[in-house]
C-alpha cells in the first residue's frame, strides 16, 4: 500500500501501480509476459488514451500521418508497440527482457559478478512505489529540483534525487507529481519527432520550459526506444551508473522520504 493512498483514486495512476509488479527488473532474468500482465497493459493504455491530453496527442499524430486511421485501436496498437514491444537492450543479456516502458517507467538493474549497475528511475510513481513497499530503496537527498508551472501551487517538481537501490547507488531524475497520461503523451512526442537530438526536446509545461532527452535503440533495423527521461540541462547524459559512493558534501537534504519536500 502507497503511504499517499490518494494517489489510488487515480484511475491511470490505480492503472501504472498495478502494473509494476510484473516486471522483472533484473535484466539478466527472463521476463514473463502472463496473461495477467497483458490484461494490465492493455488496462493501462485503455485509461491513459481515453484522457484528454492523450486524445490530443491521437489527433496530432493523424494529422502528421503518423497514424493511418482515426480508430483507438489503431492508436492503441502504435502506443503497445512503441512502449511494450521487447528486446535484448545490453549486449552482454542473454535474454530479450526490456521494453521501452520498463526502462522509463520503471527500472532495470544488472549484475555482473560484485558489479551492479541500475538503470531507468525516471518515473516518481515507481519511486514511490519501491518506497513505500521498503523494496531495497534508500533516498538520500536530492542535487537539484527546481519547480515546473507558472501557477502559485506550483504542482510539478523536476528533480535529480541520489538513491540507493538493490546494494546500487544511482542519480534518478523525473517530474514530481505528473500524471502518467501527460508523462506518456510528452515522452511519445519527444521519442517521434526529437530522437537522438543534441539540442533535447524542448517543451512548454504549465508556462515553464522542459528539456527532454529522447533515445532510440536498434535491433537489426527494428528500433525501439532505449530511454526518454527530464533534464536541468542540455549536455550529454550518462545513463549508467556508478557504483561509487556519492560526496555527501553535494546532498542538499537529506529527509527519510523525498515526499517530505
Amino acid at each position: 500500500m502507497l503511504k499517499n493512498k490518494a494517489l489510488y483514486n487515480v484511475s491511470t495512476v490505480r492503472a501504472l501501480l498495478e502494473l509494476f509488479p510484473h516486471f522483472e527488473p533484473d535484466i539478466n532474468k527472463y521476463e514473463m509476459n502472463s496473461r495477467r500482465k497483458r490484461k494490465l497493459k492493455k488496462r493501462f493504455l485503455n485509461k491513459v488514451c481515453n484522457t484528454p491530453v492523450m486524445k490530443r496527442l491521437q489527433k496530432f499524430l493523424r494529422k502528421k500521418g503518423d497514424l493511418k486511421t482515426d480508430s483507438l485501436d489503431d492508436y492503441f496498437e502504435h502506443l503497445s508497440n512503441m512502449w511494450f514491444e521487447p528486446f535484448k537492450h545490453y549486449a552482454r543479456t542473454q535474454h530479450v527482457s526490456s521494453c521501452g516502458f520498463e526502462h522509463t517507467f520503471l527500472a532495470e538493474l544488472s549484475r555482473n559478478g560484485s558489479e551492479t549497475r541500475v538503470y531507468g528511475f525516471h518515473n516518481w510513481l515507481y519511486f514511490h512505489y519501491l518506497e513505500s513497499l521498503n523494496k531495497s530503496l534508500s533516498y538520500h537527498g536530492y542535487s537539484r529540483r527546481r519547480p515546473i508551472g507558472n501557477n502559485a501551487s506550483k504542482t510539478f517538481l523536476l528533480c535529480n534525487v541520489f538513491l540507493d537501490w538493490q546494494g546500487c547507488q544511482r542519480i534518478g531524475g523525473f517530474i514530481l507529481g505528473i500524471s502518467p497520461e501527460l508523462e506518456m503523451a510528452i515522452y511519445t512526442l519527444c521519442i517521434m519527432y526529437r530522437t537522438n537530438d543534441p539540442d533535447g526536446c524542448r517543451i512548454s509545461l504549465g508556462g515553464s520550459e522542459v528539456v527532454v532527452r529522447a533515445f532510440e535503440y536498434y535491433v537489426k533495423k527494428q528500433r525501439y526506444i532505449s530511454s526518454v527521461f527530464p533534464v536541468f540541462d542540455y549536455q550529454p547524459w550518462n545513463l549508467s551508473v556508478t557504483t561509487a559512493k556519492l560526496p555527501v558534501s553535494t546532498r542538499q537534504r537529506e529527509p527519510k522520504s523525498m515526499f517530505m519536500f
